[in-house]
């Protein structure tokens, strides 16, 4: 290497760190960026402890199942005994079915009463002419 190469390096080196930020740089950069004491007083701003005193505590918390607890709660194949949804539109449209019919029966059997009330009552009518005929003979 001759002093030429070592002048070519110099220049090369003096280039680069001309083009790296300085101290002052850096400074002026991060004065647009929140300090730790701003970021603090602007979380101040959101949440105060008083605003946590109605979130639930440690204590709070542990009252509840945990995962582990659940664990052994129902398996998949428990679960096969209970309704599935389709069953339950099915039972649905049967419970409808049923009703239509409850309600047919129902009325009727209030035709039935009233047509056997009328028979009755003509039957009284008839009972009580007969008698009315046996008085008076």
């Amino acid at each position: 290497m001759n002093a030429h190469d070592l002048k070519q390096i110099d220049d090369l080196i003096e280039k680069r760190v001309k083009n790296l930020a300085t101290k002052d740089d850096l400074k002026r950069e991060l004065r647009g960026y929140p300090t730790k004491k701003d970021l603090q007083e602007e979380l101040k701003r959101f949440v105060s402890r008083d605003d946590l005193k109605n979130f639930a505590t440690k204590e709070d918390l542990s009252r509840f199942a945990t995962k582990n607890d659940l664990k052994d709660f129902a398996k998949k194949g428990d679960l096969k005994n209970f309704a599935t949804k389709d069953d339950l539109k099915l039972l649905g449209k049967d419970l409808e079915s049923k009703m239509d019919d409850v309600a047919s029966f129902i009325i009727s059997s209030i035709d039935k009463h009233k047509a056997d009330k009328r028979d009755l009552d003509s039957l009284e009518k008839r009972v009580e002419k007969a008698e009315e005929a046996l008085h008076v003979s």
